[in-house]
Order: structure tokens, then C-alpha cells, then sequence
């Protein structure tokens, strides 16, 4: 198993995101990806409604398997766990069928851990409606700070 671990605090501004990821498996030193290398990733955009606000956002992110892709680690199912603990398995068929990206910023705005942030698993909702059952959206997990790679 890998662990992905997010350094956040309830004043972390954009620049400040890093990810550590670390092996449980072997004795690898952690990696960091910093805010700035995941914004190198290509980012893609998702304009979509989600439960949680009133009108359709505009979401900003790279996607999940190219941040998987770079931590080594395509192609597996991952729990993402956000600051409160709460977590969530995602299959690694929704990351590689579907566009689902770690939200930077919304409506152009960098994602603070009040507006769920600092990342966001968010799905393609509007252009797959299907997506948009109870399952799914418990796996938009917010204020994410830690991946766990099966």
C-alpha cells in the first residue's frame, strides 16, 4: 500500500499544498508534490452542479490518474480521506473512465479548507448523469489530505 499524505492547516493558502507519499510496503523515502508541481499537470476544468452548491461550478484540477500517474501508482483503487477523517474508497474503473479530477480552485478561485478545499474529488457529474447516485457522491471527498493506494 502507498500513502499519499496532504500538509494542510485551516490557513493553508494555495502555494502552501504539498503532498507527501509515502510506502507502508517498503522503506522508501516520501515523496512531496508540491502545489506547484500539481499545477504543472495538465489541468482540466468540470462545470458541473453537485449537491453541495446551488448553481453549476466551475472546478479546476489535475485529474486523479495523472496525479496517480506521477506518485507511480496508475491504475489502483485509492481511499481519499479528508481532514475530518472522513474517507472514501474509489475504485480505479471511475478514475480511468471518467474525467474525476483533485479540484484546485472553483469559479477561478483557489479552494480554501472552508470552501472545500484545499483539494476536491469532484466527478463529471453534468455530462454523466448517471454519476450522480449516492455511492458517487460519497466519494467526493473534501478538504482531502491523505490518499491511500491499494
Amino acid at each position: 500500500m502507498l500513502s499519499i499524505g496532504l500538509a494542510a492547516s485551516q490557513t493553508i493558502q494555495a502555494r502552501d499544498v504539498s503532498i507527501g507519499i509515502v510506502s507502508q510496503e517498503a522503506q522508501a523515502s516520501p515523496v512531496l508534490l508540491e502545489y506547484d508541481q500539481l499545477a504543472a499537470l495538465p489541468q482540466h476544468v468540470i462545470i458541473t452542479h453537485t449537491p453541495w452548491h446551488d448553481h453549476a461550478v466551475r472546478f479546476e484540477g489535475p485529474l486523479v490518474r495523472d496525479v496517480l500517474t506521477l506518485a507511480a501508482h496508475p491504475g489502483a483503487d485509492i481511499t481519499l480521506t479528508g481532514l475530518n477523517d472522513y474517507h472514501a474508497r474509489m475504485p480505479a474503473s471511475d478514475y480511468m473512465n471518467h474525467d474525476v479530477i483533485l479540484a484546485m480552485s472553483a469559479d477561478g478561485q483557489p479552494l480554501r479548507v472552508r470552501d472545500f478545499g484545499p483539494l476536491f474529488a469532484i466527478y463529471p457529474f453534468d455530462e454523466t448523469p448517471g454519476l450522480m447516485d449516492a455511492l458517487t457522491r460519497a466519494r467526493c471527498v473534501w478538504q482531502i489530505n491523505r490518499i491511500l493506494v491499494h
